[in-house]
């Protein structure tokens, strides 16, 4: 900027605002939702006791950039997520600044249910509610007068799984299980019937732990239930009950979970019987492939072997042990088909192909050669 300056003179009120370059801020939030839900992420600034929206974005994966903000400045950042509490953090940024703010954890407002509970289609009064989830029970009782049937569970920890019962003398136990979201409002209407019957037992595994989240499938008597077990982090984890079968009926559950063989009892159940110890033990579906590898000329066991494995799509490698020598195993397999090779120094390759069935184990005994010359 030119200044016209008169000789022996001064020159007043030449005044200059400088400002910086523009900055940017990234940052982090942090939801516990595996993928992470949307956030909006809004820039601030702070001018005194005020504060002027700059912009808006959304944070993808948990992550957000945010670009071209006028510096110097004090930035104030707001972030909301449908169904968790706001947070809020401050950032300073000095001219021309790239600044990597704190991360912020959201954490998930509290849920609800609701709902109505009927029997042969009339409001039904005098229900016990129980939602047992997050460790924790919650009870509340539909009402006899006024609105009767409805019922409203509050101030639900969010996210978590819940399994609510509804039970009355002189009808059927119903049970349900429901994931809640983050501060999810959910509405879950229940039906009651004379008279019903009920199936109740535990789901472990080979070893004797308790199985959580295990889906139970029933079927029969012209209907088909869905429920699940307790999950592992729960009181009675493994346990599973599912009421409100009509009797007398033939029933067939189905227990299924990841990793493990699916399997299925069948239940007959007289009129309103409660049928209880209908435990269930599942079998892992990974194969196992072990086995040893010896001197073909001499069978002594051989140390320090390579063995790969592959099915055409995924490829293993180990080597043979050297105390007890010769031995290899590969585990957490899918079934199929394999192929094993073997080499060491001064012996000839050797191939074998082995086919392990779902949760079975293939016992190898790979001879090696000398090489000739």
């Amino acid at each position: 900027m030119p200044v016209q300056v008169d000789a022996q003179a001064t020159t007043a009120g030449v005044d200059v605002v400088v400002h910086g370059l523009p900055g940017t801020i990234t940052g982090t939030v942090v939801t516990g939702m595996v993928p992470a839900p949307p956030v909006t992420v809004q820039l601030e600034a702070l001018q005194g006791n005020t504060t002027t929206p700059i912009r808006t974005v959304q944070a993808h994966g948990g992550h957000y950039t945010l670009t071209g903000i006028p510096t110097p400045g004090l930035y104030q950042l707001l972030f909301t997520a449908t169904g968790y509490h706001f947070a809020d953090d401050q950032e300073q940024l000095a001219g021309g600044a790239h600044d990597v703010a704190n991360t912020v954890t959201l954490s998930a407002a509290a849920g609800g249910i609701q709902g109505q509970v009927t029997a042969a289609g009339r409001p039904l009064g005098g229900v016990a509610i129980t939602a047992k989830g997050d460790g924790r029970t919650y009870r509340t009782t539909t009402p006899t007068q006024g609105a009767v049937g409805q019922y409203v569970l509050v101030g639900l920890p969010s996210p978590a799984t819940y399994l609510l019962s509804f039970s009355e003398a002189g009808y059927g136990t119903v049970t349900e299980a429901e994931r809640l979201g983050p501060g999810q409002e959910l509405t879950l209407d229940a039906s009651l019937a004379g008279g019903a019957g009920t199936i109740a037992g535990r789901v472990t595994s080979a070893g004797g732990a308790p199985l959580g989240d295990v889906a139970v499938t029933v079927t029969g008597g012209g209907t088909t239930v869905t429920t699940q077990t307790f999950s592992d982090q729960q009181t009675d984890a493994g346990q599973y009950d599912v009421t409100g079968l009509t009797t007398p009926g033939t029933y067939l559950l189905t227990f299924s979970a990841p990793g493990y063989v699916s399997q299925t009892i069948q239940v007959a159940l007289t009129a309103g019987q409660a049928v209880s110890g209908k435990d269930v033990t599942l079998q892992t579906s990974a194969a196992t492939i072990v086995g040893d590898v010896v001197d073909g000329s001499t069978g002594l066991p051989l140390g320090g072997v390579k063995v790969q494995l592959t099915n055409g799509v995924t490829t293993q490698a180990t080597t043979s042990a050297t105390g007890p020598p010769g031995k290899f195993a590969f585990t957490a397999l899918a079934a199929g088909s394999y192929t094993l090779t073997f080499t060491l120094a001064g012996y000839a390759p050797a191939t074998y192909v082995v086919t392990v069935p779902s949760g079975g184990t293939a016992t190898v005994t790979a001879q090696l050669e000398p090489a000739v010359g």
